[in-house]
């Protein structure tokens, strides 16, 4: 019905202020591409904290595209300048989520660190977690040992600590620390 009434009103102050109420509907039916569609329709007229919530969800839609480029992009948004933005945690998330998917490694475990340091209550754990697996994969085997130990003393009962042990010990019998391993 929000389509039809962006239709039937087009271009008057109603269907402007209806601001993001379409997008965050196709957004919500998983129909991303329309979502990011109707934001980039929709951003040139928006100012301030409508604005910000639109560039956010607009890199939310993209990553859920898997377009990285459009995702980075928006997220840096948030993650360049304004670290007292409502969305920078979230942002720095889901930056760390784009460079692990391009394999920049070392990146993405930069950016889950600062979410782990920033003690955000839903994603810090998880993010603690994944800074020792993109560091194994950028093949820093010091540094991810450390930051699962990290990760296994300050979250000791998160839903991924049986994976944290587990992929504590691989890194342990990678580098030959037998014992350590066990």
């Amino acid at each position: 019905s929000f389509e039809r009434l962006d239709r039937q009103f087009a271009g008057s102050s109603w269907a402007n202020n209806m601001g993001l109420a379409l997008a965050e509907v196709y957004y919500e039916i998983s129909e991303y591409g329309r979502a990011a569609a109707e934001i980039e329709r929709r951003l040139p007229n928006m100012q301030g904290e409508a604005r910000d919530r639109a560039i956010f969800l607009l890199a939310e839609s993209y990553n859920q595209t898997r377009n990285s480029d459009g995702a980075i992009v928006n997220y840096r948004h948030f993650t360049e300048g304004d670290t007292i933005s409502p969305y920078f945690e979230r942002a720095l998330y889901g930056l760390a989520w784009n460079y692990h998917h391009e394999g920049a490694w070392q990146w993405a475990a930069d950016n889950f660190s600062m979410v782990r340091d920033s003690g955000h209550e839903s994603l810090a754990g998880e993010s603690a977690y994944y800074v020792g697996t993109n560091l194994r994969l950028a093949e820093d085997a010091a540094g991810s040992i450390s930051a699962y130990q990290q990760f296994l003393s300050n979250f000791k009962g998160h839903r991924l600590a049986d994976h944290g042990w587990y992929e504590l010990g691989i890194v342990f019998y990678e580098e030959r620390q037998w014992q350590s391993a066990r």
